[in-house]
């Protein structure tokens, strides 16, 4: 028995060429398994759509590369550690910090191959990135940096946070006036449409079916195990969930290793969606089908048929972001097309 995701790429695509027909370069971010719908896969569907792609990690970098990804790629977070991978495989680096710089430059120096690199400046989120009192300093000391060649700038939204655009704004000027014209990026999915003056836009959920206009591209499908009919004041799964009434159950393989929330979430199953009960077990969920009565092997729905990552994180109190990457599991199946 599988837990089967399927994943239409075409529908990424598609997605993809809503934000591009904005007329702005579109960096695709694939980290963490391409938000749960296979890296590799996805952006060897896309890479003739996009201008860059987005990983958080080297390791991700790696993977593209390796897997035959030839357009550039944004690592988001620097360890500089890590700097040896850079050069060597056209790593473009997100930068912020002078230590950052000394490393890229000695890496670039000693393998003889100029290194890439991007400024990342904190706008108001306190996460990664130079701070508006330290960004002319540190642009200074980027100006010296040998064998490192700076791509641009870019920031992250808080919110759509007016008084962060005005803040990127105002210091793209001093990078410019410091190193030169380059790229400047800090819209995403859901702000890509905010008025300001930026060279590219940064695609993440939206890519995957997340943002006004957009499909959802994976569904993930299992099956029911068994049915039992319980009565009420019977106990359903762990702890004290007591039923208020007789009930058709569904037992159904996949559980919260499998990114099925602990509570509150529902599964597809004859064309409604049904509660799960109590708490959803490591393997298994019981589901109340009320008074349609599952057969053993027939198809459930844990994400798709209508029922969406956005649905899901309201019914559990998270967000879509976190159901995709849950359901990125290793007895998951995966099947692709087009």
């Amino acid at each position: 028995m599988e837990i089967c995701a399927y994943c239409d790429l075409n529908v990424i695509r598609q997605n993809l060429l809503l934000f591009k027909s904005k007329g702005k370069r579109l960096l695709f971010m694939v980290k963490a398994n391409a938000y749960g719908h296979g890296i590799v896969e996805v952006a060897r569907a896309t890479e003739d759509i996009v201008d860059y792609f987005g990983v958080a990690t080297v390791n991700e970098g790696l993977k593209l590369r390796k897997s035959g990804i030839k357009k550039p790629i944004l690592v988001s977070i620097f360890f500089c550690d890590d700097a040896m991978y850079y050069p060597a495989f056209d790593l473009t680096a997100a930068v912020f910090k002078k230590e950052h710089l000394s490393a890229l430059s000695s890496e670039a120096k000693r393998v003889g191959v100029r290194a890439k690199a991007f400024v990342k400046n904190d706008t108001g989120m306190n996460r990664l990135g130079v701070k508006s009192d330290e960004l002319e300093k540190f642009l200074s000391v980027a100006k010296n940096s040998t064998g490192v060649d700076f791509l641009g700038m870019f920031s992250h939204l808080r919110l759509s946070n007016e008084f962060q655009l005005d803040l990127f704004n105002a210091e793209k000027q001093i990078y410019k006036n410091i190193l030169g014209n380059g790229i400047f990026h800090i819209l995403s999915s859901k702000s890509a449409d905010l008025p300001v003056d930026t060279d590219m836009i940064r695609v993440g959920i939206g890519g995957y079916g997340y943002a006004d206009g957009a499909i959802p591209a994976l569904s993930v499908y299992t099956k029911v195990i068994c049915s039992k009919f319980a009565k009420k004041g019977e106990f359903v799964s762990y702890g004290s969930c007591r039923l208020k009434k007789d009930a058709n159950l569904a037992v159904v393989f996949g559980g919260y290793y499998d990114g099925i929330k602990r509570m509150g979430q529902s599964i597809v199953i004859g064309g409604k969606r049904r509660k799960v009960l109590s708490v959803a077990c490591m393997d298994i969920s019981i589901v109340d089908t009320g008074e349609y009565v599952a057969k053993a092997g027939e198809r459930a729905c844990i994400l798709g048929e209508g029922y969406t990552a956005e649905d899901i994180a309201k019914d559990t109190d998270t967000i879509s972001y976190e159901v995709l990457t849950s359901l990125d599991k290793s007895r998951l199946k995966r099947v692709y097309f087009t």
